[in-house]
């Protein structure tokens, strides 16, 4: 099976420890690169294990070097990045403790965008599901 590389947006204390994980070794996964709105903790992070650090969420979806993306970030950025990256044709995995994440396949097919997959994990659910357009 093929390594993808991830990279995270949001390091905060869950983009952090699932960086760890990540680092710490995860089958046919590796983290390359990480994002956050406060650049020094990304700093911080990417530097403990290893990683780039990428300005911005836009240029990290869009990074050809990272084949899926993790949404660590407040709350009320997870919809629009996930829906980037959707629209960029990468997996993406959304931290969130609400059911805010379960809207998302709904409006990328609305959009009508490639097929893709969002994954919701929350104290409420741990589910992946596929996101087709029409």
């Amino acid at each position: 099976m093929k390594e993808i590389r991830i990279g995270i947006i949001g390091t905060g204390v869950m983009g952090a420890d699932h960086a760890a994980i990540l680092a710490e070794g995860v089958a046919n996964a590796r983290l390359v690169a990480v994002q956050d709105f406060d650049r020094g903790r990304a700093e911080t992070i990417a530097a403990s294990l290893g990683v780039r650090v990428i300005a911005d969420a836009d240029t990290l979806i869009s990074d050809p070097d990272i084949d899926a993306v993790m949404v660590c970030s407040p709350d009320g950025t997870h919809a629009a990045l996930a829906l980037k990256a959707i629209a960029a044709g990468k997996p993406v995995l959304v931290e969130n403790r609400s059911q805010q994440a379960w809207r998302l396949p709904r409006q990328s097919f609305e959009r009508k965008s490639r097929p893709a997959s969002v994954s919701c994990r929350s104290a409420s659910c741990d589910a992946s599901m596929p996101v087709t357009s029409r």
